[in-house]
């Protein structure tokens, strides 16, 4: 892998992901989970720096999710724990439809019983950010947010100001009432087609600075083009890389973002330049090899960084990869948990420590 580095500081949602691998499956893995939490520890998997930056519930899925990231590598000194909160756990059940390709759902259900997993239960705002600034020593390459708030938009302007690169990736639309703010430090936006639209977006992006912007298109690639303001350049479509085989498409995004941002701020720097389409490829590229393992970073337990990394280079070059040699579930890496009983219900409390 290219020897450079880069330096990341991530603040918005970070939950941990039970992903019950088919119906009646008695057992479910564990992973640090949510986009920012993802983003951070592929990074880190590929040699960045990586910093977490928020708050968590004082619960057993909180001590799962920071033992997990710091596994990763990734630093979580500025993740706070408050016990008037619930630590966010998804539920991810894989499934084939009926011409057996994979699918994936997602409940904050569990899955016997029915009943809510934890609560986001603080009684007003949810807590301050434990920094509200970078200082110059302390600035990273990239600033990366998917959820807002006001001290999430000061951080984001605050890196901006000392240089750094800010992405945004919008998934809920309650942060529309930020916007206006957080689109003034934006240099990339990436977001789903599925999840919001270039129409209900212009009046932000009109606004801005300039920028790049990515919309995913699913199984049909991606496509992007720049933003100066009111301006925009015509779209650049990029079609989908095929994966090695598909098992499970959760997290392919988050490769994808991770493997645009080593594109443009590791492998291009050193051309004095950032090249946009190469680095969307190199995403789109880890966006695929990760379609081929159990989990949105399953990909990471298979292989050290140096032996998946060439692999990709195999894959962007179109070169065949024999996956009889790559488990689509390396469980001993991953924190095994047997199903609760009597049910998930109770996942933040007795099941997730037995």
């Amino acid at each position: 892998m290219h020897k450079s580095t880069g330096r990341v500081t991530g603040a918005g949602l970070m939950a941990l992901d039970v992903v019950v691998r088919s119906e009646g499956d008695h057992g479910a893995l564990l992973f640090a989970g949510g986009t920012c939490g993802n983003v951070l520890a592929i990074l880190s998997y590929l040699r960045w720096d990586a910093q977490a930056v928020g708050y968590l519930g004082d619960d057993v899925a909180a001590d799962l999710i920071l033992g997990d990231l710091r596994a990763s590598g990734v630093r979580t000194e500025y993740l706070q724990r408050h016990s008037g909160l619930s630590t966010p756990v998804f539920v991810q059940k894989l499934q084939t439809d009926r011409n057996g390709t994979p699918q994936h759902t997602f409940s904050r259900n569990c899955p016997d019983c029915g009943g809510v997993i934890g609560s986001r239960s603080a009684p007003g705002a949810d807590p301050a950010t434990p920094i509200r600034q970078f200082a110059r020593a302390e600035k990273p390459d990239v600033f990366f947010m998917d959820r807002l708030s006001a001290d999430i938009v000061a951080l984001a302007e605050s890196a901006k100001a000392q240089g750094s690169m800010v992405f945004y990736e919008p998934s809920v639309r309650a942060d529309a009432e930020l916007w206006d703010q957080a689109f003034q430090f934006v240099d990339i936006v990436k977001y789903s087609a599925d999840r919001f639209t270039e129409v209900g977006l212009e009046p932000f992006l009109a606004t801005s600075k300039g920028l790049w912007e990515v919309q995913t298109l699913g199984a049909d690639g991606l496509r992007y083009r720049r933003r100066e303001g009111p301006t925009a350049s015509p779209w650049t479509l990029s079609p989908a890389v095929a994966a090695p085989r598909v098992v499970d498409t959760c997290g392919a995004g988050d490769w994808c973002s991770a493997g645009l941002l080593h594109g443009l701020v590791v492998i291009h720097a050193d051309c004095g330049h950032h090249d946009i389409k190469s680095s969307v490829k190199l995403g789109q590229t880890l966006a695929a090899w990760a379609c081929a393992f159990v989990g949105a970073r399953g990909a990471m337990y298979a292989a050290e960084s140096n032996v998946t990394w060439e692999a990709i280079l195999k894959l962007s070059d179109g070169e065949h990869i024999d996956m009889n040699h790559w488990p689509e579930t390396q469980e001993g890496k991953s924190k095994m948990l047997e199903s609760c009983r009597p049910c998930f219900a109770a996942a933040c409390s007795d099941s997730l420590s037995s």
